[in-house]
């Protein structure tokens, strides 16, 4: 009986690790294109971007959230899409891009 109850909850933490991820990952909409093509890690997620277009690997659910769309907007800018197994609605977006990468600001030396 032992054996029969450690099997079976060995076997449910595994399946509870598995739970973890969501296995198709995110897809995301830029409101500005990127320049060439953009790797970068956030929200515990690999993503890509080309042009206005990003995808992720499997993501933590976490990832799905406003949170984990601010760590994204925080890398290459804000955001009009961010679908996946939880897509943000507009207010969520709005939230998001609070944390949007704002754009660097040249300042010229006057003489």
């Amino acid at each position: 009986m032992r054996h029969t109850l450690a099997t079976a909850l060995g076997l449910l933490s595994l399946g509870a690790a598995g739970v973890a991820f969501a296995d198709d990952g995110l897809k995301i909409q830029l409101q500005n294109p990127v320049s060439g093509v953009v790797s970068f890690i956030a929200a515990g997620a690999s993503f890509t971007c080309k042009d206005s277009s990003c995808t992720s690997g499997p993501a933590p659910y976490d990832a799905y959230s406003v949170s984990g769309c601010k760590e994204v907007a925080k890398q290459v800018g804000p955001v009009i899409s961010y679908a996946g197994v939880r897509p943000l609605n507009d207010a969520a977006l709005a939230k998001c891009n609070l944390a949007a990468a704002k754009p660097k600001s040249i300042t010229t030396a006057s003489h």
